[in-house]
């Protein structure tokens, strides 16, 4: 059914005027779509263990600092049908190529450019859903959204640190359990 206003709620959960490309923390939870678990299991002394898809999963959080040069990856956690991450953008990178310093292709030119945390995600829910289906798991798809944070104090971050770190050890009261 394509998207129709008039019948579709699909308001902005985002803060309304923010610019997502701040130099900030954000604290990131992604969802699998009607919460199915995908990824692997929590063990009964709160070990993950990543399933072939939930090792996907880590491939790809890990390289989005690599992507984007000026994101850095903080603490994370791949539930069975979850992850929490924590990004930090650190600072406005330049353009490369349009100033003339540097002779760059098409693709590095595109990856390096300043992006919004949406945009990192939904390049992340991409490639990751591509990967997994292209391992034969067909039905795999993620939630519509995500849930982001802004982190505004040292503790805010600690405690969502704290939060992130947990998790496992939660997992059976947890609220995507």
């Amino acid at each position: 059914m394509r998207y129709n206003p008039d019948i579709h709620d699909r308001h902005s959960i985002r803060l309304k005027g923010f610019d997502y490309s701040r130099m900030r923390f954000y604290y990131i939870t992604v969802c699998t779509k009607d919460r199915e678990n995908f990824f692997g299991t929590v063990g009964a002394r709160h070990w993950l263990a990543l399933n072939e898809y939930g090792k996907v999963v880590e491939n790809c959080i890990t390289t989005i600092p690599i992507i984007y040069e000026n994101v850095e990856l903080h603490e994370f956690v791949i539930m069975p049908n979850h992850l929490h991450a924590l990004l930090e953008i650190k600072h406005a990178i330049d353009n490369p190529g349009k100033d003339g310093r540097a002779d760059v292709s098409p693709l590095q030119e595109h990856h390096s450019k300043l992006k919004t945390i949406g945009y990192i995600i939904g390049q992340f829910k991409s490639t990751v859903t591509k990967e997994i289906r292209g391992k034969g798991l067909q039905n795999f798809a993620w939630q519509r959204n995500y849930y982001e944070h802004i982190i505004r104090s040292q503790g805010e971050l600690n405690q969502i640190r704290e939060y992130i770190l947990n998790n496992p050890i939660n997992w059976n009261i947890d609220e995507y359990y």
